[in-house]
């Protein structure tokens, strides 16, 4: 009789990868593919990277939401994969947008859609590292985190204590 077969890590990080890419697109595509609610502000051209009212939100919106696909399917397939795979699922979504009611495609949204897949997958490969790194890490960085902890320490301990109710104070 012979044994199951066992899980490698690197099936374990494949499968892993192919579950966080799948669980991703289900906010990616329920956001991007529904009607937005309001009125646009104003009419924006499909060249159009940052512009409107909103164009830097909605570039760190896009990339904070594509980098989780990023990073499952670098885990599965690689990080080259994973930014043409941005790439590629963003230039259909921009693409459907077209026909959809209230939504607007812009070369904007394709670009940082992309730059976000490519961040996430960037981020798997320098996730070990960092891991290494903080583990044994190096005495500047021991003392950048002391640092830190008594800036935010002090910051803490000499924050005023308003009494409750209405307060009043004035310059004079």
């Amino acid at each position: 009789m012979t044994p199951p077969p066992r899980w490698s890590v690197t099936t374990t990080r494949k499968r892993f990868g192919i579950l966080l890419s799948g669980l991703s697109l289900l906010p990616i595509l329920s956001i991007t593919l529904f009607p937005s609610v309001g009125a646009p502000s104003e009419t924006l051209s499909f060249w159009c990277v940052l512009c409107g009212d909103r164009g830097l939100a909605d570039a760190v919106l896009n990339v904070g939401l594509f980098a989780p696909f990023g990073a499952g399917l670098a885990l599965a397939n690689g990080a080259g994969f994973a930014w043409g795979a941005s790439a590629v699922l963003s230039g259909l979504i921009e693409s459907v947008q077209f026909l959809l009611p209230q939504r607007f495609s812009t070369f904007g949204d394709v670009l940082f859609n992309t730059v976000g897949g490519g961040l996430g997958a960037y981020l798997v490969q320098v996730f070990p590292v960092l891991i290494r790194v903080l583990r044994c890490p190096p005495q500047w960085a021991r003392l950048v985190a002391l640092a830190a902890l008594a800036f935010l320490l002090s910051s803490a301990l000499v924050s005023p204590d308003l009494p409750d109710g209405d307060f009043y104070g004035q310059w004079t």
